[in-house]
């Protein structure tokens, strides 16, 4: 074990910087009284003096309209300062007679913070003291923003963010008004700005701060309050803060540095390191061991917070630190409010808590361990799988060591791995250079703004870098970002920059058809840079999916996916090979096997790759008997794959159904809705789809032939409630899912219409829509009956010898005009070749039924021809050329092909 103590250091602005003055003395504290009477009620009742951060900022933030960067510790008071920017957004609307009349929407705030609890908490607290106090309409904006609430955004004064739902709300929205509001932002806010080299942190860059950038320089915009739009950004201390404030346009003055001397309690800081062990989940259970000798050494027998990962490690800490009286507090309620207190007043001096209890609560302590710096990701808008803490959220953490008015000092302890030591002794002292995350990320973002329409030719692409925050990185430390050093002039490195990331980029986008690229250098956005940028879609993953081969199969697409650049850091451990070789040769219940090279019918003996482990997971995750022999990182990657495969599968259909393939389409159509209720098609298990019926009831109603949807819908509650040992009225329940959520049944038919000029066959598709009809018990018993749902469904229609999709639409199973008819004509192979043969499926979106399965699915046989058609035209001389029949495909090989 290696050890590294330090008090944390004063950080000092580089002299470097030019443009840039140390902060003056503060000449006297600012009062809350100095703001015009209309906007003091919004700090009523939390003081009257602000505090020395705030009173050197005061001057700045609420008397100019100039860009502002504040660099602080943790608990100086930063939020106190973009509060002040905000008062100074809302002054312009107090009259001559010193009335505050708020006209809604007319000039916005964007509040951007990390994370989501911030942002909430953010939320719930202006609401009360600027939205009751002030009139003022605060809302958050979500990644899950409909039409309607975007509108409701015209209205809103206060918009408060994560990055990562900003971004999305933008590109998802676009056509829908996601971008409508941006006419009217006036001021940007910036929590945390230091999370820009952060795997998240080119959100933040590229998908805000250069988007708005872009947009208020549009000819269109300049008569719009964007158009000079103010940005204030507050960040932990840092070295190069000034390339910060180089990036926001600051003035000389707008530069605010302060040290660990404006912490109201002095901080010591110690990071220990530790030896790595197996996997991140049995070094955080390892830490276990080390932790009572840390409280022992530190804590003086004073209030101690100690952060966890997640909440079965916070669990397992506090059984450990704990004893019996943990797990006997477990047995009643938990009240949060109350062991709060408990801490507050010293009755509990050992609080063990997840790190989201870091951000906007007011629970200070002596002393703060943070026990590992790891946390595990799903993957929602950064890295996925175990990530470490990001400095924003390792920082909030650390801010909560001292109590003021109870301690002179307070200790922070952070336990990391060895190799880690060094990076926490820089973030704590303030020393690690703030570098741009963009660089990794380059083409996925330039593609999204050419989606956007904020690039349309080179010209634009260059002056977009130019609003990166990598671009200032990029000239700082240009060896560090691959461009060339000692170049004469900014002018000769611009031309390098326009050449190397931005030019090359844009060729290696149009090489793959993701954009159009003229001689005279416009750009233009074609379908599948529009679905890799509405999905979140990696470069490489997309010139994957492009490349997809003929025919392809359902093993062709999930080995697509395994393949994908969104799951580069899943790794094959030496240690999980045993266990993958036995799921791939468990033939009983994996559906596709990796297969071994030399001999493709038989699986393969060894796995060897990170892609095929991710193949037989997804297969393991979708059987009807998962093994619950997985270990625990398994276990989290499963639902990592499973989350963000689906995510690529709709990308997926929409890319194929746009290259009208007709194998592709359907089949991704298939993998998006198995992988969305984590069963295959065939499953024998159906009724595990519904709500409240897991493994154990799903065995229980399938032992009697209850497991298919329609036989449970038909079934009377009561022998529902017998079958599941349930007690009533679960079988009334089970019923009224079933009528919410089962798309009606339909029938599927071809018809030759007769052979046209020019080699052609004229089919008609018909869909007619039955009724489902339910028991009459079921319909008329307490909680039975529903309905009213909407089912999404895809019709497609194609020939299999050519894999032409020929039909495609978009349908609600209950709402479309039945009988919907529908001609197609299809072009006859050459002769003596394959027949030709017309198919037809529809898919509905969800409700996973072994009667509805698409085209395609190999190696099983077909479904009924009521929501599946085939047509056979055999033009060879052993049957009549006008003959033709409905009949079920035949059963395919393994590989699946049509």
């Amino acid at each position: 074990m290696t050890s590294y103590s330090t008090r944390a250091l004063a950080a000092r602005q580089p002299a470097s910087y030019p443009s840039a003055e140390e902060p003056s003395t503060i000449d006297r504290v600012r009062v809350v009284a100095e703001l015009p009477q209309a906007l003091q009620p919004a700090f009523a009742g939390m003081f009257r003096y602000f505090n020395p951060v705030q009173s050197e900022a005061f001057s700045l933030a609420f008397s100019s309209d100039s860009n502002l960067v504040v660099a602080a510790p943790t608990g100086s008071g930063k939020t106190g300062v973009m509060e002040l920017a905000i008062l100074r957004l809302v002054a312009r609307q107090i009259d001559r007679q010193g009335q505050l009349r708020v006209r809604r929407g007319a000039f916005k705030a964007v509040y951007l913070a990390p994370t989501r609890a911030l942002v909430q908490e953010r939320v719930r607290d202006w609401q009360e003291r600027l939205g009751s106090r002030l009139g003022l309409s605060v809302s958050e904006l979500t990644g899950d923003t409909d039409t309607a609430d975007l509108a409701a955004l015209a209205d809103t004064d206060i918009i408060c963010s994560t990055p990562e739902k900003f971004d999305a709300v933008t590109r998802k929205h676009k056509n829908q008004g996601g971008m409508r509001f941006f006419g009217e932002i006036s001021l940007v806010c910036i929590d945390e700005v230091h999370l820009l080299n952060e795997a998240r942190g080119s959100t933040l860059e590229a998908g805000v701060v250069s988007r708005i950038k872009m947009v208020s320089r549009f000819r269109e915009m300049q008569e719009l309050p964007i158009a000079s739009v103010r940005f204030v950004a507050v960040s932990a201390t840092i070295p190069n803060v000034h390339d910060i404030a180089q990036w926001l346009h600051v003035p000389a003055n707008g530069l605010l540095v302060f040290g660990e001397e404006m912490r109201p309690v002095k901080l010591v800081t110690h990071v220990r390191g530790y030896a790595q062990t197996g996997n991140d989940f049995m070094f955080e259970r390892r830490l276990n061991d080390y932790l009572p000798g840390i409280v022992a050494e530190f804590s003086k027998g004073k209030p101690t917070l100690i952060f966890c990962s997640s909440r079965k490690g916070t669990v397992d800490t506090a059984q450990r630190m704990l004893g019996d009286s943990a797990r006997a507090g477990q047995s009643g309620r938990f009240d949060r409010a109350l062991v709060e207190a408990c801490f507050l007043d010293r009755s509990i001096l050992v609080l063990c808590t997840t790190s989201t209890l870091a951000l906007g609560v007011n629970l200070p302590a002596h002393l703060v361990v943070l026990k590992g710096t790891r946390r595990y990701s799903s993957g929602a808008g950064e890295a996925a799988g175990y990530v470490e803490y990001d400095k924003s959220t390792c920082l909030q953490m650390v801010g909560r060591a001292g109590r003021p008015q109870f301690d002179t000092e307070g200790v922070a302890v952070i336990m990391t791995t060895k190799n880690l030591v060094q990076r926490y002794r820089n973030l704590l002292t303030g020393e690690e250079l703030l570098e741009s995350a963009l660089r990794a990320e380059f083409a996925e973002y330039l593609n999204a703004e050419i989606v956007l329409r904020t690039v349309v030719d080179v010209f634009s692409a260059v002056a977009w870098l130019r609003s990166t925050y990598l671009y200032i990185r990029m000239k700082r430390n240009p060896a560090a970002y691959g461009m060339p050093v000692n170049l004469p002039s900014e002018a000769a490195f611009d031309e390098a920059a326009e050449r190397r990331p931005v030019q090359s980029t844009l060729t290696q986008l149009a090489q793959h058809g993701l954009i159009g690229l003229e001689q005279c250098g416009t750009i233009t956005a074609r379908v599948p840079g529009q679905l890799m940028a509405h999905y979140y879609i990696k470069l490489r993953t997309m010139i994957g999916l492009i490349t997809a081969p003929t025919h392809a199969s359902l093993p062709d697409l999930i080995m697509l996916l395994a393949r994908s650049q969104e799951f580069a850091n899943v790794i094959l451990r030496r240690g999980e090979k045993k266990a993958l070789n036995a799921m791939n040769h468990a033939l009983e219940r994996v559906r596709f096997f990796v297969p071994s090279a030399t001999r493709p019918q038989k699986p393969k003996e060894r796995i060897q790759t990170a892609a095929e482990k991710i193949f037989i997971l997804v297969n393991e995750a979708l059987s009807d008997k998962p093994s619950d022999t997985l270990d625990f990182s398994m276990r989290q990657e499963v639902d990592r794959i499973l989350k963000i495969g689906a995510r690529i599968a709709v990308c997926m259909s929409k890319l194929y159904t746009h290259k009208r393939l007709l194998a592709a389409t359907s089949n991704a159509l298939l993998l998006q809705k198995c992988l969305k209720q984590r069963l295959w098609d065939n499953t024998r298990f159906e009724c595990r789809q519904v709500p409240g019926i897991g493994k154990l009831l799903s065995e229980r109603l399938h032992a009697a032939g209850l497991s298919p949807l329609r036989q449970l819908a038909a079934a009377d509650p009561r022998r529902i409630e017998a079958t599941t040992q349930r007690h009533f009225p679960f079988g009334n329940q089970v019923v009224q899912q079933l009528c919410r959520m089962m798309p009606p049944p339909i029938e599927l038919k071809l018809t030759l219409l007769g052979q046209r000029p020019g080699g052609l066959v004229e089919v008609e598709v018909t869909l007619t829509r039955t009724t489902l009809q339910l028991t009459s018990d079921a319909a008329d018993a307490p909680g039975g009956g529903g309905g009213g749902a909407r089912s999404d469904a895809q019709l497609i229609a194609g020939t299999l010898h050519d894999d032409q999709l020929l039909v495609h639409e978009v349908l609600v199973l209950e709402q479309f005009p039945s009988p919907l008819m529908l001609r197609i004509q299809a072009a006859l192979p050459p002769p003596g070749q394959a027949s030709l043969s017309v198919v037809a499926t529809v898919a509905p979106a969800s409700c996973q039924r072994r009667s509805s399965r698409p085209i395609g699915t190999e190696g099983r046989k077909a479904a009924p021809k009521r929501s599946r058609a085939t047509l056979l035209w055999e033009s060879s001389a052993s049957r009549p050329a006008n003959s033709w029949s409905h009949q079920r495909l035949a059963r395919q090989r393994h590989a699946g092909r049509f």
